[in-house]
C-alpha cells in the first residue's frame, strides 16, 4: 500500500498505528472493570440481554451522554462478535432515528446555534448536502463522539432514509472493532480469573491482534477524515469540534 507523503506519510502512520493500539489497550485496562461490572448485571437477566443492550443505546444516541465504546465492547464480551454485531448495529441505528428525530423537533434552534459557532459542524453539514449517504457513512468513521454527531447530522435536510442507511452501514466497521476487542477482553478476563499463565506464542498472537486493531482503526479514521475534506472546501480536522 503506498503511503501518501513518502517518509513523512510513513512516519505519521507509524505514530499513528502505535497510537491507536496504545489507546485501545489504555481503553481495554480502565474500562474492563466497567464492562465486567456491567456484563454482570445483563447476563442476569436471561433472554432479554440483548435487547436491554440495544435499548441503551437510545441513551448514549443523545449529545449529553457518553458510553458508545463501552457498550460495543460489552456487546463483543457478552455475546461474541456475531450476535455482537447485530445488538451493536440494531440498538445505535434505532437510537440515532430517535435522536434525529427529538433533535430537528425539539432541539432544532439550540442545535443551530452550536453549529454556527464551530467550523467542522458546518463543514460536515456542507459536505452531507452535497453527497447525504456518502458523508453520514464517513461520519460514522471519524472519532467524533456518536450523539455528538448525530445532533450535527440533524440539522442537514437530507432524507431520513438516507440518514439511517447510511449510519445502519457505517456502523459495521467500528462495530465489529469493538465487538472483536471485547471478545478479546473476555478472553483475557477468563485468563485471569482462572490463573492460566500465556504462552510466548499466545502472547505474540494478542499482541499482533492488538498491532492489526490498532492499523484498522487509524485506516478507518484517515479515511473518513480524507473523505470528508475531499468533499467541503474548507480544510478542518473533527478536533475542531471542541473549538468554538
Amino acid at each position: 500500500m503506498e503511503v501518501p507523503g513518502g517518509a513523512g506519510g510513513r512516519t505519521r502512520l507509524v505514530f499513528g498505528v502505535v497510537g491507536c493500539v496504545l489507546l485501545l489497550l489504555l481503553l481495554a485496562r480502565l474500562l474492563q472493570p466497567i464492562v465486567v461490572g456491567l456484563l454482570a448485571a445483563v447476563e442476569g437477566v436471561g433472554w432479554p440481554a440483548p435487547f436491554l443492550l440495544a435499548l441503551a443505546y437510545v441513551l448514549v444516541s443523545f449529545p449529553f451522554l457518553h458510553g458508545y465504546a463501552v457498550l460495543t465492547m460489552s456487546a463483543g464480551f457478552l455475546f461474541g462478535v456475531v450476535e455482537g454485531i447485530v445488538v451493536v448495529v440494531g440498538g445505535a441505528t434505532l437510537g440515532a432515528g430517535i435522536a434525529w428525530f427529538v433533535s430537528k423537533h425539539f432541539w432544532a434552534d439550540y442545535l443551530k446555534q452550536q453549529v454556527n459557532t464551530n467550523k467542522y459542524s458546518k463543514a460536515v453539514l456542507r459536505a452531507v448536502e452535497k453527497r447525504p449517504f456518502r458523508i453520514v457513512f464517513l461520519c460514522r468513521l471519524v472519532p467524533v463522539p456518536f450523539g455528538i454527531m448525530n445532533a450535527i447530522l440533524s440539522m442537514s435536510s437530507i432524507d431520513v432514509s438516507v440518514y439511517m442507511a447510511g449510519t445502519a452501514l457505517g456502523l459495521i466497521p467500528e462495530g465489529l472493532l469493538g465487538c472483536y476487542f471485547g471478545t478479546t477482553m473476555r478472553s483475557l478476563h477468563e485468563v485471569k480469573e482462572h490463573g492460566i499463565e500465556l504462552n510466548p506464542v499466545e502472547i505474540i498472537a494478542v499482541t499482533f491482534t492488538a498491532v492489526a486493531v490498532g492499523v484498522v482503526v487509524w485506516l478507518l479514521i484517515r479515511a473518513g477524515q480524507e473523505a470528508l475534506l475531499e468533499a467541503d472546501d474548507d480544510e478542518v480536522s473533527p478536533s475542531a469540534l471542541a473549538k468554538p
